[in-house]
Order: C-alpha cells, then sequence, then structure tokens
C-alpha cells in the first residue's frame, strides 16, 4: 500500500520535539501526523503549521494501523538545561521498525539505541539531501524490521534472560 506523510508517536511534553518533527516534515513537504497527548498539546496545537495533524490518544490498534500507513516515524527529543529529560529507549521506534516503518531519530539519551539502521539526523539542521534519500530506500523498512527482530525479538530476549541468570 502506498504509504504517506510522517508520524511521531509520544506523550506530548515540551522535551519531545515535535516541534523539530514538523520543522523537518515541512521542510520536506511531508504532512505530520501527531499521536499522544500530554500537557504540552495545547501549546504545540496552537503554534503547529496547518500540515500537523493531532490525533490525541488513539487506542493501540489505531495509534499502530496510523504509524503502518506512514513513510518513517520521528523522535527527536531534546535534552532539559540539567541534562535530565532524555529520552530512555523510544520504544515507538522498536514498534515501529516491527511494522517495517523506517524511523528517524536524533542523538539524544537511548534514542541512538533504538533507531538501529535508521537514520540519525541533527534535528536542529538537517540534512534535507539525507532525509529525502532515506524515505526513498524501498529497502529501510525491511531492514528495521530484520534489525527489530534480531536485536529485540524472542531469542535476543531469551539470550539475555539466560546470561542474566548464569
Amino acid at each position: 500500500a502506498e504509504r504517506h506523510g510522517l508520524v511521531v508517536l509520544a506523550r506530548l511534553t515540551d522535551l519531545k520535539g515535535v516541534d523539530r518533527a514538523w520543522s523537518v516534515a515541512s521542510t520536506l513537504g511531508e504532512t505530520l501526523t501527531v499521536i499522544g497527548d500530554g500537557p504540552a498539546r495545547a501549546q504545540l496545537q496552537a503554534s503547529a503549521p496547518a500540515a500537523v495533524e493531532f490525533t490525541g490518544t488513539l487506542d493501540r490498534q489505531e495509534a499502530l494501523n496510523r504509524v503502518a500507513k506512514s513513510r518513517a516515524l520521528l523522535l527527536l527529543p531534546r535534552v532539559s538545561d540539567d541534562g535530565s529529560g532524555a529520552e530512555g529507549l523510544g520504544l515507538c521506534l522498536l514498534e515501529a521498525a516491527c511494522l517495517g516503518i523506517p524511523v528517524i531519530g536524533c542523538r539524544t539519551g537511548g534514542v541512538p539505541e533504538a533507531v538501529g539502521p535508521g537514520l540519525l539526523i541533527d534535528p536542529d539542521q538537517p540534512n534535507l539531501d539525507t532525509i529525502r534519500n532515506f524515505l526513498s530506500d524501498p529497502e529501510a523498512g525491511i531492514e528495521a524490521q530484520l534489525w527489530v527482530s534480531r536485536m529485540h525479538g524472542p531469542e535476543a530476549c531469551l539470550s539475555g534472560l539466560r546470561e542474566a541468570l548464569s
């Protein structure tokens, strides 16, 4: 099926970088769907460009359906001034990869670990040609799916558990 637009799946706080995601999407001429709710939603929604859709909280299956129809999932969080607030792992990145959806993140907290073969960018100075090339790569989603299965699938989990117990 034809995929379109970019998506953010997050609890909406000042540190999630939703504005960074809409900046990237807008510059690329892509729509952005923001799935989730949180304390910063009203402020974000009031200042977002028209091409950004805020869905609010969706049930899990509907959220995953929206992700599965997108060209990529973005997670571009910030770190607060005191160094706290960095993203732990970015579970939404792993979930998107399981669906065969390419992911784009940044070097904040545990995001690089969850991006795998996806694309790490500088969200404040993104290389748009690199992003365009990544989005047009028909193998990006397949590589993401294979990587997440290998690194976070049942065998990897069982191996980690065996190691922890020995």
